[in-house]
């Protein structure tokens, strides 16, 4: 259409002259008119510029070859993306560190632990007293930790953000099929430019803008971008265009690529909404329960704490005294209570759940699964059964012709080009070539790789071999091709209808598909000759055995046929051709061929391993029953024939023609599923998740996304799945192989197991903190564990050390904080464990304990325990076993060295006595604070004789200097403090104090309660100095009887090998040694101020080092301990204990009226409530699951 205009001046078009506007490139059309054009979808337009061949010109394409790959010219690749853009679209900016550590700031418990740190260090630094007793070091040493807290979450989650954008980038990359330079390539979605001819297939997402240029049935849903279900015809005359991010639903076709990347509608589209949040898993979901419940005990011990702690500070100081608020006063119980909060808040739960599964996809990425939906990481671990295609995922999908039937004859391998005559030979070519989308790639290599159904691709191999080239039969018979039927599962065949070049008028159908449909179908044989014989019962029955008997040896049988019609016929209907039932009719077979597929060698041993693991693997597959047999035996999910196991093969015919009530009896037999459909398939699934499996699906087809959705985890195969089909799943199995699939179980098992194992370390020592914690409040003395003591435990043993093992016991942790916590505040007087240790303990467990859970690998011994299917409590017996256990432990050495060791060594340990103290130190401190010599001993003898304030025995005895006045008036020194000295200096004026006032008539009582208050700071002092030994060692002993914790944590079951695997574990051991080292800078350095710890001589090092050892043998004792329990307790044994099974009889097809194919004979449970698989003599099925009553026996 020379010169041909639309009614917009701007994109008039000369397509054989030059542009008629200004261009920035050589093209004849503009970026921007093309995006304009393409927009609206305007016919108007696209008639302006010539249709699909002007535009296909204005662009430098070709209809025909497409786009050159090489080079620089204007026809090339690298010209229209320059000119036109690329197939990309720009990436979701990650949270920048600041924001993300803005937002860990804004915790409501770390803001309030600002707020008192804040005024801790404002009093400490204002007041004189408190300044010179370094008042505000302990505020600031407190928000430098909170500080440190808060960097490491952000850290972890900035670190997780770039991950999990580094992850999601790759579901949006597919492999999509372009014509480029004449020859069909394999490309990446992102490598799609203007001016490609795109081939469109059934199940393929539309990776970029274009209008149809030929289709064959071609309809297209657009669902994703109108929300309309009904899919929509394509056709270059009617309704050409296309839009990025469509599915294919049925056809296929070419489409010149009009806009890509942020110019086509999808771009467009996704600039307009922002991606959504992520959802909880069920795993975090359940972590969340069980951190609420924990956070809700950590709050109740810390308002405990507060209590009892302010209760007795007013007590002791007869009221509220407003210069003692930050002297150990209420401040400090405040700051105490609001760290105890803190600590027990279990915030690293979601967060190990989120790093483990983030660190899993990516490993798995490795062994092959893709994982689109994060919560099937998860999923996958608790898998009972599994639904497995079979060509490609149990075999190697490499399909070769190897045998079959060519026009009367059977042959044992492919006929040569001279075996055949050539009428035949003509049949097979334009079969092969014409009725199929599939095409082969030659590599430089020599490798051919195949492109599409590889069932077709076999076909196209063996067209090779025979002497043909595909291609140029395709490029010869194109123009004459009529109509494409496409395969689908419903008819089990394909067909394509070319008009015959020497006969016009006269159409032929070719048809392939299953031998056992194609041949029911057709009213001929085709003999040697090329003439052909009458199909009647009995040659239909010889040529249905030719197909059993290849079937058997495992080959997939295709059958190949075709018949002639008229294109034009009197009375028929204008839409004759839509419905293929119209065509494949009254067809004459002239082959059927054997394709071998072999059974991928990892097969048979990773459908052992998941029968170990308690793991049902079903067959579900399109082939006829006794193909699917013969493969299910070789891979090991049907036993060999006369083993006596009954297992169940059933075809899906029959399958669906049964009611659930007959069906749920045989789901535990059911082994294979042949013939069936993707509506037998959903069926299956809907009955499995019914009686409580966990159930995952393998699909590929466009069909299978019903089950692939239905199921708890889909998965579709990566290579010969459809983008419908990978749209629908949680997981791709990249290399399409049944062992990935075993490796994801494996995966979701260790996610599991993980998550187990920082729950039993945390929470046994948060549990220990807090008791001891309150305890100490309640009771009285000196915090087990100080605030920053506490961060420390929970940042290296619940971060690093959950990081090192990954199966820490996460929840001990907590245990042992919160026991210590609450014991401390019981005890009285100051907690067992200040506000910095708190924060120390909060950080390692909830932190860098996460952290480290996210690097532990699965282990094999994984897959030996039953699945923990749908649900299973997330904390079991042997886990509150551990929790306590691992909590008494550490609580028996807190409480050792906090009350025995004083006792036990007090040259070393003693701690100071106000009685002892009040006697020997008090005229020394007097003298220090400017009392005169005269005063200081009559003072001292108030304060440490006369029982005002300690050591009231001495009151009545001539210690005291009270006591010689009241005996001379036959009267014992009075219990009332102001009486008693007021009293004496009455009755003995020269008793007054030299520089003491002569007013208020009693002088010596207010000296009296000046020296009080000065004495009694000073000996707070010293009395908290004086523990410093001891909680020295019980800190240190604490923090390795953890490192020992670790060790033993590598197993949460009785398992006694917790240490194999060790040396295999270099994370582990070099978080264990980081642990280690950065203790001994703690204890030997001067850090240990900021911890008030001092350094400890080499026999309080052996110490608690042994301490930390003896976890070892400590967990063995428990673990064998436990066995025994259990062993006398039946629990072993209880599941097996059930009634008799009820009766049962045989299946048969008399019995139930269809086709029941066994490897064994099917029971069925009388009462109709079914039966579980049979047992061997140790009480489980074949499977490895325990089922309730007596091995059955068959009658």
């Amino acid at each position: 259409m020379p010169g041909a205009r639309s009614d917009d001046p701007q994109i008039a078009i000369d397509i054989n002259g030059p542009a008629r506007f200004v261009s920035a490139s050589s093209f004849s059309v503009s970026p921007a008119h093309l995006n304009k054009a393409n927009g609206e979808k305007s016919m108007a337009d696209l008639a302006a510029l010539g249709g699909a061949s002007g535009l296909a010109a204005a662009l430098h394409s070709d209809l025909h070859s497409g786009l050159e790959e090489e080079g620089s010219g204007p026809k090339s690749v690298q010209a229209h993306r320059e000119a036109f853009g690329s197939n990309t679209f720009p990436a979701r900016p990650s949270p920048s560190f600041l924001s993300i550590f803005f937002e860990a700031a804004q915790d409501p418990m770390i803001i309030i632990l600002f707020i008192v740190a804040v005024i801790t260090i404002v009093v400490g630094a204002a007041v004189p007293e408190q300044r010179a007793h370094n008042g505000w070091s302990e505020g600031l040493a407190v928000m430098g930790t909170a500080l440190i807290v808060v960097m490491i979450a952000s850290l972890q989650d900035w670190s997780k953000e770039r991950q999990f954008q580094k992850l999601n980038s790759l579901k949006d990359i597919i492999e999509v099929k372009v014509k480029r330079g004449g020859r069909q390539l394999v490309i990446p979605n992102t490598e799609v430019v203007v001016g490609d001819l795109l081939f469109l297939d059934t199940g393929d997402k539309v990776a970029a803008d274009g209008i149809v240029v030929q289709a064959e049935g071609l309809r297209i849903s657009e669902a994703s971008l109108t929300g309309e279900s009904d899919a929509i015809k394509k056709d270059p005359e009617d309704d050409p265009w296309v839009r990025s991010g469509t599915t294919v639903e049925e056809g296929c076709g070419y489409i010149l690529v009009t806009a890509v990347g942020v110019n086509s509608e999808w771009g467009k589209t996704l600039a307009l909404v922002s991606e959504a949040g992520d959802d909880m898993t069920p795993l975090q979901e359940k972590l969340k329960v069980v951190a609420t419940q924990v956070s809700w005990g950590g709050v109740s011990v810390a308002i405990i704490c507060f209590l009892a702690l302010f209760i007795k500070w007013l007590v002791d100081n007869k009221g509220f005294p407003i210069d003692k608020v930050n002297q150990n006063g209420p401040l400090q119980f405040l700051l105490y209570a609001i760290t105890i909060t803190v600590v027990s808040i279990p915030e690293g739960l979601p967060l190990a759940v989120t790093l483990t599964l983030a660190y899993s996809m990516k490993r798995m990425m490795k062994d092959n699964n893709f994982v689109r939906v994060l919560s099937a990481c998860e999923t996958m671990g608790g898998a009972t059964a599994i639904c497995s295609d079979k060509t490609g995922t149990l075999t190697e999908n490499r399909m070769t012709v190897v045998e079959g039937w060519f026009a009367g004859r059977s042959r044992p391998a492919v006929p040569g080009p001279e075996e055949l005559s050539p009428a035949v030979a003509q049949l097979l070519s334009l079969n092969s070539a014409m009725n199929s989308k599939a095409f082969l790639v030659d590599e430089d290599s020599g490798v051919t790789n195949f492109v599409g159904s590889r069932t077709e691709c076999a076909l196209l191999v063996m067209m090779r071999k025979m002497g043909h080239d595909y291609t140029q039969v395709r490029e010869r018979m194109m123009e004459h091709q009529f109509k494409l039927y496409g395969f689908s599962s419903a008819r089990k065949m394909s067909s394509v209808i070319l008009r015959d070049p020497s006969r016009p008028g006269v159409l032929r159908v070719f048809n392939k598909g299953a031998a056992d449909w194609v041949l029911r179908k057709s009213v001929a044989l085709m003999n040697e000759d090329g003439s052909s014989s009458p199909m009647d019962p009995a040659r239909l029955e010889a040529m249905l055995g030719v197909v059993t008997e290849m079937a058997k040896r495992g080959l997939r049988c295709i059958c190949l046929a075709y018949r002639e019609m008229e294109e034009q016929e009197a009375g028929r209907r204008d839409d004759f051709f839509e419905d293929p039932e119209n065509v494949d009719r009254d067809l004459t077979a002239y082959a059927i061929v054997g394709i071998k597929d072999p059974v991928r060698a990892e097969v048979p041993g990773a459908v052992a391993t998941c029968q170990r693991a308690g793991i049902t693997v079903r067959m579900v597959t399109g082939d006829n029953i006794h193909t699917a047999r013969h493969i299910a035996r070789e891979c090991g999910i049907l036993s060999a024939e006369g083993s006596g196991e009954e297992l169940l093969a059933m075809e899906g015919p029959v399958f669906r023609n049964m009611t659930e009530e007959e069906l749920l009896p045989l789901l535990p037999r059911l082994a294979v599923l042949a013939r069936s459909s993707p509506e037998d398939k959903l069926t299956l699934v809907s009955l499995l998740k019914a009686q409580g499996e966990v159930v995952a699906v393998t699909g590929d087809g466009t069909n299978d996304a019903p089950a692939l959705k239905e199921s708890d985890v889909g998965l579709a195969m990566g290579i010969a799945g459809t983008e419908v089909a990978k749209e629908a799943a949680d997981i791709i199995i990249l290399d399409d192989n049944f062992s990935s699939i075993v490796k994801s179980v494996l995966w979701g098992r260790c996610v599991f197991n993980n998550i187990r194992k920082f729950l039993v370390f945390q929470l046994s020592v948060n549990l220990v903190a807090m008791i001891s914690a309150a305890t100490g409040a309640i009771v009285g003395g000196v915090p087990p564990l100080n605030v920053l003591q506490l961060l420390w435990v929970n940042m290296i043993m619940d971060t690093l050390a959950a990081l090192a093992l990954a199966t820490g016991l996460p929840a001990a942790v907590n245990l042992v904080a919160m026991i210590s916590a609450a014991v401390g505040a019981i005890a009285g007087g100051v907690p067992p464990l200040n506000v910095l240790q708190l924060l120390w303990v909060n950080m390692i467990m909830d932190t860098l304990a996460a952290l480290a859970l996210a690097t532990e690998n699965p282990h094999p011994e994984l897959l030996d325990a039953k699945p923990h299917g749908r649900s299973e409590a997330l904390i079991n017996r042997p886990m509150y076993v551990h929790i306590l256990v691992a909590g008494a432990y550490k609580m028996l050495w807190l409480f050792l060295c906090l009350y025995a060791l004083p006792v036990a060594i007090p040259s070393r340990y003693a701690i100071t006595q106000a009685a002892d103290y009040y006697r020997t130190d008090c005229q020394g401190v007097l003298r220090d604070k400017g009392y005169n010599s005269t005063e200081t001993p009559v003072l001292c003898s108030f304060l440490g004789y006369c029982g005002f304030t300690e050591n009231a025995q001495y009151r009545n005895t001539p210690e005291c200097v009270l006591y010689p006045g009241w005996q001379a008036l036959g009267q014992y020194v009075p219990d009332d403090t102001q009486k008693a000295i007021c009293g004496a200096a009455q009755t003995f004026p020269g008793f007054a104090p030299t520089n003491a006032s002569s007013s208020g008539g009693c002088p010596w009582y207010s000296r009296w309660e000046s020296a009080a208050r000065d004495l009694y700071k000073e000996y707070e002092v010293e009395r908290l100095d004086s523990y410093k030994p001891a909680l020295s060692v019980l800190f240190n002993s604490f923090i390795f009887a953890q490192v020992g914790n670790a060790f033993v944590s590598r197993r949460i079951g009785y398992e006694m090998d917790f240490l194999s695997g060790l040396l295999d574990s270099p994370i582990f051991l070099s978080i264990m040694t980081l642990i280690s080292v950065l203790q001994v800078i703690i204890m030997e350095t001067p850090v240990g101020y900021i911890f008030k710890v001092q350094p400890l001589d080499w026999k309080e090092w052996l110490v608690c080092i042994a301490i930390g050892i003896g976890c070892l043998p400590y967990s063995w004792a428990v673990r064998l301990v436990m066995r025994g329990v259990r062993r006398c307790m039946g629990w072993d044994q209880r599941d097996a204990a059930a009634p008799r099974n009820p009766p049962m009889v045989e299946y048969s097809p008399e019995t139930k009226g269809g086709a029941c194919y066994k490897a064994a004979p099917c029971l069925i449970d009388m009462t109709g409530k079914g039966r579980a698989p049979p047992v061997n003599a140790d009480g489980r099925t074949s499977s490895g699951r325990t089922i309730s009553g007596p091995v059955p026996v068959r009658r």
